[in-house]
């Protein structure tokens, strides 16, 4: 089911658009059917090849990686996903893959508590 949310974020003092992101923490003020959910996120960054790993924490979420590798047109994204899977899987760490954005997960959280 579809909804309206309005974001605001927020960055710290002398932080400026075109700045580096990485290691900067953002938060956000967002606002979904009158209430507001105030959040922060903490990115780390890195390359492994030619990979790019994200490391972010969510507060009563947990830990989130992300690995994301650019590919040329025609490449299959089942094959893709196939190889970032098992690259993760190579790293001993216990993981589960999510389909969902952390909006809806931070949704979920809220909203069964």
């Amino acid at each position: 089911m579809p909804f309206c949310q309005d974001d605001q974020a927020y960055a710290p003092d002398g932080w400026a658009y075109d700045d580096d992101r990485r290691g900067v923490p953002f938060a956000r003020l967002r606002t979904v059917e009158g209430r507001h959910f105030f959040t922060v996120k903490m990115r780390r960054t890195g390359t492994l090849g030619d990979l790019l790993l994200c490391v972010d924490e969510l507060d009563g979420l947990g830990v989130f990686l992300e690995v994301e590798r650019m590919v040329p047109d025609g490449v299959p994204g089942e094959a893709v996903q196939a190889e970032l899977s098992r690259f993760v899987g190579s790293l001993g760490i216990e993981a589960e893959r999510t389909g969902q954005t952390y909006d809806v997960l931070v949704r979920g959280l809220l909203t069964s508590a």
